[in-house]
């Protein structure tokens, strides 16, 4: 899969994630409004969240990781920190998939530790598309500037 390829996806599948996101922030808001009868909603919604997050932190392991090392540089530093933060987001799923099984849990403790996780997603996707997802780390020559073309006297130009 070529970076540009691997951007892409990434790209789409965190816009996918940031609508899970917000639902799931939504119904946890509800449940901490008082509405309880909405934490059968609320579980279902982080379960379905868990799901799609554990396939996406398997593609970027899967793909993004080996690209970034590829790109060598500060890519593989960033190799590095992508694993270490996947490691500690599975630590986290794992203990929030727990936490949305076990039906002794109160309600509110449930829907503050899935707002908890809504915050804590949505900013380290967002340091990933601005310290990792751009042309500067993934190596893509469809996304560096082409040099100036040159006509017979050697004076550069800006055309194709």
């Amino acid at each position: 899969m070529k970076p540009r390829e691997i951007r892409r996806y990434i790209l789409t599948d965190h816009a996918f994630l940031r609508h899970m996101l917000d639902e799931l922030d939504q119904q946890a808001f509800r449940v901490l409004e008082g509405r309880e009868d909405e934490l059968s909603a609320l579980r279902e919604c982080g379960l379905s969240f868990h799901a799609k997050f554990a396939e996406h932190l398997a593609f970027e392991d899967r793909f993004l990781a080996p690209a970034l090392r590829a790109a060598g540089g500060a890519g593989v530093e960033h190799a590095k920190h992508l694993a270490e933060d996947h490691r500690e987001q599975r630590e986290l799923l794992n203990y929030i998939l727990s936490d949305l099984s076990d039906r002794s849990r109160p309600a509110r403790v449930v829907a503050d530790e899935l707002r908890s996780l809504v915050e804590l997603i949505l900013d380290d996707m967002a340091h990933e598309e601005i310290g990792i997802i751009n042309g500067s780390v993934l190596r893509d020559p469809d996304l560096r500037p082409r040099p100036p073309h040159t006509v017979s006297n050697s004076t550069p130009t800006t055309g194709p």
